[in-house]
């Protein structure tokens, strides 16, 4: 039988199915800010993302995008800025920045589209995340807790993963990859009797 939870007396099934963290994708697009100075310094940087090789020669806005919409996912909190700096480097922000440049001072090409900046030897790129469907993080995090944020959301699944996180989507990614029950064994902050996924896995509930 499929463990269930309910809201208002309303019995809600949840079909418990375990795939690769990346099935339930938040969807999130991203707006240009401006280009803003980087005192180093001041360590107003944000947090850099490690590239591959592979990365590197593919950076642009929507690459930078998706590292830090996976970063976020081990956060306890969201950071909903992300920077493109000197053509080589990305960073998730939780600020904007302070002195806004004009926008010949960020004109170093993305390596992959040279038709885009990404920032200049001082100066950054910044983007805003705009959150679909925003991740929930929580110290209290539950199966229960997760499937009634995303029926309010009147979307028809749930994730949970790394144990605090919350995720809500209207279907699984193409690239959604069934797993075993083993990998997403650790315990939900909020009731340890249940399982909330794990740092790369996601618990996926159909809430109907």
């Amino acid at each position: 039988m499929s463990p269930t939870a309910h809201l208002n007396g309303i019995l809600l099934p949840i079909l418990l199915i375990f795939f690769n963290k990346d099935l339930l994708s938040t969807t999130a697009h991203f707006q240009h800010v401006g280009c803003y100075q980087i005192l180093n310094d001041n360590g107003n940087l944000g947090v850099l993302m490690e590239l591959t090789d592979n990365l590197k020669s593919q950076l642009t806005p929507d690459v930078c995008l998706r590292l830090c919409v996976e970063f976020n996912d081990n956060r306890n909190k969201v950071l909903n800025y992300f920077g493109l700096f000197n053509g080589e480097q990305c960073y998730c922000r939780d600020t904007v920045g302070i002195f806004r440049l004009a926008s010949f001072d960020c004109m170093a090409s993305c390596p992959g589209n040279w038709q885009i900046s990404c920032g200049g030897s001082k100066a950054m790129d910044i983007y805003f995340i705009e959150w679909e469907n925003p991740p929930v993080l929580q110290t209290s995090m539950s199966h229960y807790n997760c499937a009634v944020h995303c029926l309010h959301l009147d979307v028809k699944l749930a994730g949970v993963t790394n144990r605090t996180s919350c995720y809500c989507g209207s279907g699984l990614v193409s690239s959604a990859v069934r797993a075993s029950a083993g990998v997403c064994g650790r315990p939900c902050t909020g009731n340890q009797s249940e399982i909330c996924g794990d740092a790369e896995y996601m618990l996926v509930m159909k809430v109907v």
